[in-house]
C-alpha cells in the first residue's frame, strides 16, 4: 500500500445503522440490567469517539444486542484505548465480522457513592 492509499482510506469499520433508525444510547449499567449474567453479549460492530459528550470526548461502541441497534457509551478511562483499537485492522476485522462482543459487570468500589460501579469486558464471539 502506498502512502496515498493510507491517507485516502476511510475508517476500518464497515457497519452502518439501518437507514432511518435512531439508535438508543446505553451505558454499562443499562447493559448489565439487560443482561445481568453476561450470557448475551453486545455485538460490537463499530467504535468511535463522541467529541460532544457531556463530560468531554469519550469512546462509543456501536452494534447490536439481540435485534436492537444500540450505542454503548464507554467509561472515560477507555477513551485512549478505543482510539488505538479504532486504528487496529485486526480489531476492525473481528468487529466487521460480528465476532467481537462486550459484557457488563458490576463491581464494588469505594470511589462511587453507591459503593459499586460497572465495567465492560470484551469477549470473542464464535
Amino acid at each position: 500500500m502506498g502512502v496515498a492509499d493510507k491517507m485516502n482510506r476511510g475508517g476500518l469499520f464497515t457497519f452502518r445503522f439501518t437507514e432511518g433508525n435512531e439508535p438508543k444510547f446505553i451505558n454499562a449499567e443499562k447493559l448489565a440490567e439487560i443482561d445481568p449474567k453476561g450470557k448475551d453479549p453486545f455485538v460490537v460492530r463499530l467504535m468511535y469517539i463522541n467529541q460532544g459528550g457531556k463530560f468531554g470526548p469519550h469512546g462509543v461502541l456501536a452494534g447490536t444486542h439481540g435485534k436492537e441497534e444500540l450505542c454503548l457509551d464507554c467509561p472515560a478511562h477507555m477513551t485512549e484505548d478505543i482510539k488505538e483499537w479504532m486504528k487496529d485492522p485486526e480489531v476492525a476485522a473481528q468487529a466487521n465480522g460480528g465476532k467481537l462482543g462486550v459484557v457488563a459487570y458490576k463491581y464494588d468500589t469505594k470511589n462511587d457513592q453507591r459503593g459499586y460501579s460497572y465495567g465492560l469486558r470484551f469477549v470473542d464471539l464464535v
